[in-house]
């Protein structure tokens, strides 16, 4: 066709988690997963899950925003990595997960305890998933005043410690909402067992 003489077409661009660059400055490479290249984020855009990334253009990641600040050198491969790089990258990696492993309600451990998660599964499920061992949560759950989340900062500043997002700020955003004097199961309904008589 005469069309094909006036367009060429470069191949889509790639990566793979041992050469994590995606030859643009424009992409970076997500590695969590399968590898792939996705287009970097606009600075003050959520990066939110993206900590350790190359993903802002111009800018870091730093708290779930990309800010303006030192663009990362580019990544340069070597012909092999020692055994002890590995092992440092891979350990960092894990560290860098964003898990979405949270209860979203102040009173789930205690009802956790009360065999909640069983007797009153699919609500338990839906809400309790940390105190109920569904998933595996990347926070100390015997530290009741912390930040759990990594946004939780950011949430504070926007006001969203009351509202809507109580209960979740409550329980997994003490330290910024400055909840850390009141203890979380202080108000927690305690189900009653369901007698059948016969």
């Amino acid at each position: 066709m005469y069309t094909d003489q006036m367009y060429r077409f470069a191949p889509r661009p790639g990566c793979t988690a041992e050469i994590p660059t995606c030859g643009t400055p424009y992409l970076f490479c997500d590695t969590r997963g399968i590898a792939h290249c996705v287009a970097k984020i606009k600075l003050n855009g959520l990066c939110v899950g993206f900590e350790g990334f190359d993903a802002c253009f111009n800018g870091i990641c730093h708290m779930g925003r990309c800010v303006y600040g030192p663009t990362p050198a580019p990544f340069v491969p070597q012909t092999s990595l020692s055994q002890v790089q590995q092992t440092e990258i891979s350990q960092t990696q894990i560290q860098q997960r964003f898990v979405d492993c949270f209860n979203r309600h102040p009173c789930c451990e205690v009802w956790a305890n009360l065999d909640e998660c069983r007797r009153n599964h699919n609500y338990m499920q839906q809400y309790c998933r940390a105190a109920c061992h569904i998933c595996n949560s990347t926070f100390n759950t015997t530290n009741e005043c912390s930040d759990r989340h990594i946004a939780c900062r950011q949430w504070s500043i926007d006001g969203q410690c009351r509202g809507d997002s109580d209960q979740f700020m409550e329980e997994n955003c003490r330290q910024s909402c400055h909840f850390c004097n009141t203890p979380k199961n202080t108000s927690c309904p305690i189900p009653k067992p369901v007698i059948i008589n016969f």
